[in-house]
């Protein structure tokens, strides 16, 4: 967070307290709606909340993690469970083995794991070109490279 997405005085001074207060075991809720006024109001304040936001929910800091829940790596043997018996039923065929992520940018929560993007898809290649209304709502989500930059 080093750009002061052209803020002065004590918009700047209030983000940057903020931001650093997301880092910090306070919580992202209060920091937010006490301060939401103004950060949306700051030059280029809203484009910069809906960063915030996507990235906070992309490390798993939006919202409270369940315990509950199952964890990734159970997950991804099930995927690979799955991806096993579409080779052998030559639906699929078998992909070379992923190297493990090594650089980490930011830890996850307990229950999270990196991992690389051929080991949750069948499938990745540059193919077909078709508008949207070609594929159904439901079933095998297809995602073009664009959707994934």
């Amino acid at each position: 967070m080093g750009n002061d997405w052209g803020m002065t005085g004590d918009t700047k001074e209030m983000y940057a307290t903020t931001a650093e207060g997301l880092n910090t075991t306070t919580s992202t809720e209060s920091l937010l709606l006490d301060n939401f006024a103004t950060l949306a109001s700051a030059p280029g304040g809203v484009q910069r909340l809906r960063e915030l936001i996507l990235q906070l929910a992309v490390q798993g800091r939006l919202v409270p993690q369940d315990p509950a829940d199952e964890p990734a790596n159970v997950l991804l043997e099930r995927i690979a469970a799955e991806k096993q018996r579409l080779v052998r039923e030559g639906k699929i065929r078998k992909s070379k083995p992923l190297p493990p992520v090594e650089e980490v940018p930011y830890e996850v929560p307990e229950g999270w794991v990196w991992t690389r993007l051929g080991n949750l898809i069948y499938s990745m290649a540059n193919g077909i070109y078709k508008p949207a209304s070609f594929y159904a709502e439901d079933g095998i989500v297809c995602l073009r490279m664009y959707n994934i930059n």
